[in-house]
């Protein structure tokens, strides 16, 4: 910031103990106006960072910073919607990692979103996206993808959409599918259509 603030002598502003008697010095006035401009630009940097804080809110701050981390730790492509319906922002990031070093390393990697756009259909709705490298979750009896749903096709892909009560007045249409790389990935809210717009979207995430 000081060097916006300040800029050096090497830019033709004179510096205040610099002694030339030749030329008059130029009035207070005159100096002002030389600062001014780079002032106005921090200032205008500082408020727009604040907006663009505000709008976003600090747990989307929170949750990307959250989801760098995870992506750079799961030993698996991170699948994630490149586009959200909605004006949706990240809200939320979990990562459940394995409890020791020993044995196949399972990771559960949960990702919240909410849309902000109200006046639109399923605004103010959460979509969440659960996606796993288990590869025992049938033994666990904790595969989606047993259980008894519908099958459809999304974007190419054979998905199974399940209807889950499980939780009071937190009904939530489900998507689940199982991609060629082993790794199980469940896409649910309580608008299907927006699950289905989220599942449409979906790209592998950099690692970076």
């Amino acid at each position: 910031m000081s060097s916006v603030l300040t800029p050096p002598a090497s830019q033709g502003i004179p510096s205040p103990v610099e002694s030339v008697p030749t030329r008059r010095k130029p009035p207070r006035h005159i100096a002002f106006y030389v600062f001014l401009p780079p002032a106005i630009l921090a200032l205008s940097l500082i408020v727009n960072g604040a907006w663009q804080a505000r709008s976003r809110g600090n747990a989307t701050v929170v949750a990307e910073k959250a989801l760098a981390q995870a992506v750079k730790r799961v030993p698996f492509e991170v699948r994630l919607p490149k586009s959200l319906p909605g004006n949706a922002v990240m809200v939320r990031v979990f990562l459940d990692e394995p409890d020791s070093d020993q044995g196949f390393q399972a990771y559960q990697l949960n990702v919240w979103y909410r849309t902000l756009d109200a006046s639109i259909e399923g605004g103010g709705q959460s979509i969440h996206v659960w996606q796993t490298n288990d590869k025992f979750l049938a033994r666990r009896l904790r595969d989606p993808l047993q259980l008894k749903g519908i099958p459809l096709t999304i974007a190419g892909e054979a998905w199974r959409q399940v209807t889950d009560d499980r939780v009071a007045a937190q009904v939530v249409t489900a998507f689940s599918h199982r991609f060629e790389d082993g790794i199980t990935m469940t896409v649910d809210s309580k608008d299907g259509g927006l699950a289905k717009r989220v599942i449409e979207e979906l790209a592998t995430v950099p690692v970076g």
